[in-house]
């Protein structure tokens, strides 16, 4: 599927807006968690592995590019 034709069908499903972001790690966002461990110790005590969710491609290797939906 083509950009433009995500874009129309998200709007023909009315969705506000669309963007797109490369799946490549979030590596600003794994230095914020690691620097407030602290906020997110009841997580991890828990065994939650909070750094996984700043990789895209740990959930989706092959992925490249992630689709963000906005709905008001």
């Amino acid at each position: 599927m083509k950009k433009i034709e995500l874009i129309n069908k998200a709007m023909e499903l009315g969705f506000e807006d669309v963007g797109f972001a490369s799946a490549e790690s979030f590596e600003s966002q794994r230095e914020i968690l690691a620097s407030r461990k602290d906020e997110y110790s009841w997580l991890l005590s828990k065994g939650t592995d909070i750094f996984s969710g700043v990789d895209p491609k740990h959930f989706m290797s092959d992925a490249s590019t992630i689709v963000v939906l906005i709905e008001v």
